[in-house]
């Protein structure tokens, strides 16, 4: 990778591995990068709108979505955005119920989980 990076999230995306977000010497990162096996290289894409470690990173129709985390000041995130590669930006979108880090993300059924170590929060975004 370009940038080394700590508590990061990852997900496929069209074929590309994606890493977005983590903590580096002290510093949340919102800097993402995807890894293209084709040509073995990495590229930068926009950065997510909230700096975050600790989060969620998924796939899902050809978008990528990343929620939770914690932010540079070690605030508990429940925040949510999408990024679509067509448009190459980040939208944000209704935030989760709960705070939460150290958790994962996952696509079941088309519908999207973040789960926790002591429950389950579902995510209706079809």
């Amino acid at each position: 990778m370009k940038e080394q990076r700590w508590f990061a999230a990852s997900a496929v995306l069209n074929d590309q591995m994606c890493v977005a977000g983590g903590w580096n010497d002290g510093n949340t990162l919102s800097s993402v990068e995807l890894f293209n096996p084709v040509v073995n290289t990495w590229t930068n894409i926009a950065p997510m709108k909230t700096k975050r470690c600790g989060h969620a990173l998924v796939s899902y129709n050809g978008r990528l979505y990343t929620f939770g985390g914690w932010d540079y000041s070690s605030n508990r995130l429940n925040s949510m955005e999408s990024f679509d590669p067509r448009e190459g930006k980040w939208k944000s979108l209704k935030p989760m119920n709960e705070e939460r880090y150290g958790f994962c993300g996952v696509v079941y059924n088309d519908e999207i989980y973040a789960i926790g170590l002591l429950f389950i929060l579902y995510i209706n975004y079809r």
